[in-house]
């Protein structure tokens, strides 16, 4: 292989591996501010009356954000599902080379994530936004 491709391949890797790393930072702290938020947001329950109808943004808020907080643990679960897969796959070709079966240079890929992780980030994220919508809604009620 000659060093050019060999210098791009690693900084594929690297920037790979970079990306990886800043994606899975975001989902935490996106499920932390969620969380921290879901906690705070119960306790305006106590200042809202039962047969408002702001009561029910609120609701929806909660839903929102607990629906969100689900999804994003699950697409925070795709980091540990990779390096698994990752892992597998790097045994198995120890496994080839050790039994003197050739694999040549080849470079282990993971591929795309399953459609399930992928609904779930989008779940996640349509989910948040429908929290901060309604939450707008009902500050904006509280505050009339």
């Amino acid at each position: 292989m000659n060093e050019i491709l060999k210098k791009k391949l690693q900084r594929f890797s690297r920037l790979s591996d970079e990306h990886s790393q800043v994606f899975f930072q975001w989902i935490r702290q996106v499920l932390t501010l969620a969380s921290g938020s879901l906690a705070i947001l119960v306790a305006f329950q106590s200042d809202t009356p039962i047969p408002c109808p702001e009561k029910y943004f609120l609701l929806t808020t909660w839903i929102a954000l607990g629906l969100g907080i689900l999804a994003g643990a699950f697409v925070a679960f795709l980091q540990v599902a990779i390096k698994g897969s990752l892992r597998r796959q790097c045994l198995e070709e120890i496994q080839k080379m050790e039994e003197g079966i050739s694999t040549g240079t080849k470079f282990v890929s993971v591929g795309e994530a399953s459609w399930v992780y992928t609904v779930s980030f989008y779940l996640m994220n349509v989910s948040f936004v429908i929290a901060v919508v309604s939450l707008v809604i009902y500050a904006s009620f509280q505050t009339l």
